[in-house]
């Protein structure tokens, strides 16, 4: 009896074989996924900095070029920074900022103001105030730094200043 008939041929993969791939790579999946949730988290922070200093420049910019003093304030959910001129100008209709990050003013400065010669009237930092942690992807800068005569970006480290670069 020719028993090469009978025998199947051993082509593919067996059920088990097949589930520990599928396990293995769902391991892998949710590893890759939390580094790149921190790594995401860490990035929008940044960006966020960036466009708060940047902001903050083009106002400087503004009030110096047009002569104006500006108020800066940040709403209460940290989530926008708005210029208002002092005193007032009719039709003033300056862009607010809109980040994705909350931020918050430290020490708790009542309003930032820009004189018309484009110096910032009061000393303070502008803090990112939200719940990530810097521990697993540390962010370039998460704060700017503002002083009369310049804002700067810089890591907050915890407390209520920020360490310059």
């Amino acid at each position: 009896m020719n028993y090469k008939l009978f025998r199947k041929s051993q082509k593919g993969f067996s059920v088990i074989e097949l589930m520990v791939v599928v396990v293995i790579l769902s391991i892998l999946g949710t590893i890759l996924l939390r580094g790149l949730t921190s790594w995401s988290s860490a990035s929008r922070i940044e960006n966020d900095t960036d466009a708060i200093w940047s902001y903050l420049q083009d106002a400087r910019l503004l009030a110096f070029s047009e002569k104006i003093n500006l108020d800066v304030d940040i709403s209460l959910d940290g989530m926008t920074i708005s210029l208002t001129p002092t005193p007032a100008i009719p039709g003033w209709n300056y862009p607010p900022l809109v980040v994705q990050t909350p931020f918050r003013f430290e020490p708790a400065l009542n309003n930032l103001q820009i004189s018309r010669r484009g110096y910032f009237q009061g000393n303070g930092d502008i803090i990112y105030n939200g719940s990530y942690t810097f521990d697993k992807v540390p962010a370039a800068y998460s704060c700017v730094t503002i002083s009369i005569n310049r804002a700067r970006r810089a890591i907050w480290k915890g407390g209520n200043n920020c360490d310059v670069i």
